[in-house]
This record gives structure tokens, C-alpha cells and sequence, in this order.
């Protein structure tokens, strides 16, 4: 049985190789950092790229996107000043806290997340992209509970809207983040 099932697949497998050894695809070009069709799809048809969304055509998108965008940029920068403040001082930052030991894995992969999501992906991904991190929703209570209740209504306004909005404008092709 071994040596039918090697034959039968070395003699599926020459012909294709011999085929595309023939007939190259555009996709095989494109190394990241091995052949990708995924790769060459993003590239070619949807401009996918190290600060290729950032054009005028695209400003309306920027503006649906740029509370998340903005939140997220500014949870980063309060983060890495509420460290340095915090290991300048020696004290200890509370453990129950937004920036406690144990938030600090969530708080890594959100900043991460919504760097790649600034400078290489399409903006009307990125709030359903970070969207699924829990840090975006720790902040914003946190900023809301520090800031009173007025801020804290907007907060819950604006979520709101935000899903309503997206819940009748994605199923129906509008451009929704």
C-alpha cells in the first residue's frame, strides 16, 4: 500500500509542478517570507500596505474610525507615562488597577494590535478589529470613572450609537467600521 499511495502522489504532484514551472502565478513572486496568495491578494486588489490607506478619498472613513483610534492612542501614551511615572517613583502600581500586573498581557496585545491597525491595515477594519480587546472597554471605564458621570454618559451615548449605527449600516453595504 506504500508504494502505491507514494507512486500515485509523485505522479499527481510532477504534472502540477511541471504545470506552474510553466505557467508561473503572479502569487509566486510575492514573498512574505514564503509564496502567499493571501499576501498577493492583499497587495494587489486591496492596497494593503505600510501607510497606503492614508488618502484624502479615505478621510470620511478616518472620522467613523478615529474615536476607537483615538481612545487607543490614548490609552498608549497614558500607559507608558503611568509606568515611567510609577518606576520613577518606586511605588507600586494597585494590582486591581487598569495598568496592574495582570493587565499588562491585554494592555501588550491591544497597543500592538491597534499600531498595525494605524499604519498597515484598511481603517474600516480597525474598529471591528480591536473592538474584540478588552483593554479598549477597561480604558474607556477607567477614563469615564477618573473623568464623572457627564463623560461617562457619552461614553455609553456614543457605544450605543455606535452599535445601532453598525448594525443597520454593515448588512446593507454602507461603509461602516
Amino acid at each position: 500500500p506504500t508504494s502505491t499511495s507514494t507512486s500515485t502522489s509523485t505522479s499527481t504532484t510532477i504534472p502540477i509542478l511541471s504545470h506552474y514551472q510553466r505557467n508561473p502565478q503572479p502569487w509566486c513572486h510575492v514573498w512574505r517570507p514564503f509564496p502567499s496568495v493571501y499576501a498577493y491578494v492583499q497587495d494587489h486588489y486591496w492596497n494593503v500596505g505600510f501607510l497606503r490607506y492614508y488618502t484624502p478619498q479615505q478621510i470620511p472613513n478616518f472620522l467613523l474610525a478615529s474615536p476607537v483610534l483615538g481612545a487607543s492612542a490614548y490609552t498608549a501614551v497614558h500607559y507608558v507615562q503611568t509606568l515611567g511615572i510609577k518606576a520613577a517613583s518606586a511605588e507600586r502600581i494597585k494590582e486591581g488597577s487598569l495598568y496592574g500586573t495582570r493587565a499588562r498581557p491585554h494592555l501588550a496585545m491591544f497597543l500592538t494590535m491597534a499600531a498595525g491597525a494605524a499604519v498597515v491595515m484598511h481603517v474600516q477594519v480597525a474598529t471591528r478589529f480591536l473592538s474584540v480587546c478588552p483593554a479598549l472597554y477597561w480604558a474607556a471605564a477607567s477614563e469615564g470613572r477618573r473623568l464623572g458621570p457627564e463623560v461617562q454618559r457619552w461614553i455609553c451615548i456614543y457605544s450605543v450609537a455606535f452599535g445601532l449605527l453598525g448594525t443597520l449600516m454593515f448588512p446593507t453595504f454602507y461603509p461602516w467600521t
